[in-house]
């Protein structure tokens, strides 16, 4: 039998920032992660719930898994009836995490289009919240740049997501994007554009995307790849982040396309401060 995943994983580093004021139940802050991301842990994130699966400690690092739940409509075959009938059908995923409780820093796997760098920090910093009442915040592994100068550092872009919405006051140089939220009536737009061969990231309807979102009328994702010693390395710019993060190719079991614990830790305890800026050119 072929193996359902591909054999390799995208991991991230980021690391976790504690609120100023520290919990009156659990002063140490790697006292307080282990608290809270116990299994069952879970939070509300753009209509998906995310949940915390089991976890295990070992010589100071927490590993886990976070990922989210949901359902979608299939219609299936039954035999009693002798026609299809439309069955609502589970549907989620999760990514493997791991901790390192002395100082916080995280790896943790993206995976595809489901799990992406900022949903997966979007939902860790909510579980914490939730549990908290506090406001933590997640910093990853990356370095401050315009989306023009993160495209130069780039071989090419595989995906572009936009969350576009109305601007005030008006869409002036951008028709395309006028036509189609007023046209349509919407009170915001999804985007994704995808290309294996690489997005012409110049062409006009894009540019308007990224002029809009610059405006502050929404936010963008871009995936793009690079080479560097030989390698082929996946780096995601975001503009909420206003820059971008590197997520390294690592590999993963073919049957489950999660990475393995030993490659979380490798990646954990050989990565250099996540405070750093990558030089890119």
């Amino acid at each position: 039998m072929s193996p359902r995943f591909r054999d390799t994983g995208k991991v991230a580093r980021a690391r976790i920032i504690s609120p100023e004021q520290p919990s009156l139940f659990d002063p140490e802050p790697g006292g307080e992660i282990q608290r809270i991301l116990v299994p069952g842990a879970s939070t509300e994130r753009y209509s998906r719930i995310w949940h915390v699966g089991r976890t295990e400690l070992e010589d100071g690092i927490l590993y886990g898994r976070l990922g989210f739940e949901g359902s979608g409509f299939a219609d299936l075959w039954n035999e009693d009836d002798k026609d299809f009938q439309e069955t609502r059908t589970p549907a989620g995923v999760a990514a493997p995490f791991a901790i390192q409780l002395s100082d916080l820093r995280m790896v943790f796997q993206t995976r595809g289009r489901d799990i992406q760098v900022t949903s997966f920090t979007g939902a860790m910093k909510g579980i914490l919240r939730d549990a908290s009442g506090q406001t933590w915040d997640i910093e990853t592994d990356r370095r401050e740049v315009t989306f023009a100068q993160w495209r130069s550092t780039v071989d090419k872009v595989t995906q572009m997501r936009f969350v576009v919405e109305p601007p005030n006051p008006n869409y002036e140089g951008r028709p395309d994007l006028e036509r189609l939220i007023e046209g349509a009536s919407l009170s915001a737009a999804e985007i994704v554009l995808r290309s294996e061969n690489g997005i012409v990231t110049d062409a006009d309807i894009v540019t308007q995307l990224l002029d809009h979102v610059q405006l502050n009328y929404g936010r963008d994702v871009a995936v793009g790849e690079r080479t560097i010693d030989g390698e082929v390395v996946e780096s995601v710019y975001s503009s909420e982040m206003h820059g971008e993060t590197e997520v390294a190719v690592r590999p993963a079991n073919p049957e489950t396309g999660e990475v393995e614990k030993e490659t979380l830790r490798q990646e954990l305890t050989g990565a250099d401060d996540p405070g750093h800026a990558s030089q890119h050119g």
